[in-house]
């Protein structure tokens, strides 16, 4: 099925570049006569600039592109003789980070240091791209629109969290980088991994539902406030998990294992997700306040404290050593 679908997508997109190809040959013929109309060798002169602009578009780019240097990748282990070289372009490039003007990058100690120096920022970027996709999704409630807004907020979450790391990233490590967030976030699915949307969800609802009684009146709008609230905590939640990765690619001494990765993910998403969901459900609660014109503050003042209880119990569960593990989540 999957290759079916590529190929569909693969002469669909053969199909446009022919037309674009064909419509601009045609244009291009027709404003040359029209040149050529005035004075045969404008319509000459006017072909042939068209002709070397249209090269120079498609050689420029490419030759730009060619001539960059190769993504920082990280060696299979520390055991690896690429290890060294790695660590030394990594601490190259470091040193062009406005963050870490000053910082002593000559051994691997160094490095690790203004590595988790650059941590906190990444995760204030990660947390507030979280947020803004929890209250943008749990208004807009519109699934085509939701997933553009999810998919152009991870997409602009990936590139805000490889700058934190390194002050010009080429195109090739985004491409690199783009390429294995990707993957690992929504192509590695082995058993072992726990999702946390399947859990918390039936902890959120068994939280949220009993609220939505609870407002004379308000039955409708408190359903929506708790509907939105569910919903939406997968798409921050997945969100959460693009940023961690994206964050562990960029700042990665060795290649990380994708099966582990997501795994680690999946707990560290936990553990941000309650605040974030606490805070979003108080903001949202203010909308309906103010969309209703009456006050449900009393009804839902304690619902944010829940969900973050509700996120700290979660996040439990899956942390080695706290708790039961997760159903499917003893394999290797």
């Amino acid at each position: 099925m999957r290759r079916t679908v590529g190929r569909i997508l693969l002469f669909g997109a053969l199909l446009l570049t022919v037309s674009f190809v064909v419509l601009m040959a045609n244009q291009t013929v027709q404003l040359a006569d029209l040149a050529a109309r005035v004075h045969p060798m404008a319509g000459q002169g006017v072909f042939w600039a068209l002709a070397f602009i249209y090269t120079a578009c498609l050689l420029v780019p490419l030759f730009l592109f060619l001539r960059l240097p190769k993504p920082l990748i990280p060696p299979e282990s520390e055991d690896s003789p690429e290890f060294r070289k790695h660590l030394q372009g990594l601490a190259k490039r470091l040193t062009l980070n406005p963050r870490l003007q000053g910082t002593p990058l000559a051994s691997r100690a160094d490095v690790e240091a203004a590595l988790s120096s650059l941590d906190e920022a990444s995760n204030e970027a990660i947390k507030s791209a979280g947020s803004r996709v929890f209250f943008a999704t749990a208004i807009s409630q519109f699934g085509a629109l939701d997933a553009m807004l999810v998919l152009g907020v991870q997409s602009k979450l990936i590139w805000d969290v490889s700058h934190v790391y390194y002050q010009r990233p080429t195109i090739r490590d985004m491409v690199y980088l783009y390429a294995n967030v990707m993957s690992t976030a929504f192509l590695a699915t082995e058993l072992d991994d726990a999702d946390l949307s399947e859990q918390i969800q039936p902890v959120l609802t068994s939280v949220l539902g009993s609220a939505a009684g609870v407002v004379p009146g308000l039955q409708a709008a408190t359903a929506l406030f708790v509907n939105s609230v569910v919903s939406e905590t997968a798409n921050a939640d997945l969100t959460l998990r693009v940023g961690i990765i994206a964050r562990e690619y960029s700042r990665a001494l060795v290649r990380p294992r994708k099966a582990a990765l997501r795994k680690s993910a999946v707990v560290q998403a936990a553990g941000m997700l309650g605040s974030i969901a606490a805070t979003g459900a108080a903001r949202l609660s203010g909308v309906i306040v103010k969309a209703s014109g009456r006050t449900v503050t009393g009804a839902v003042a304690g619902i944010g404290g829940k969900i973050k209880d509700a996120g700290g119990a979660v996040l439990d569960r899956l942390t080695p050593g706290k708790g039961p593990e997760p159903e499917g989540a003893g394999g290797a």
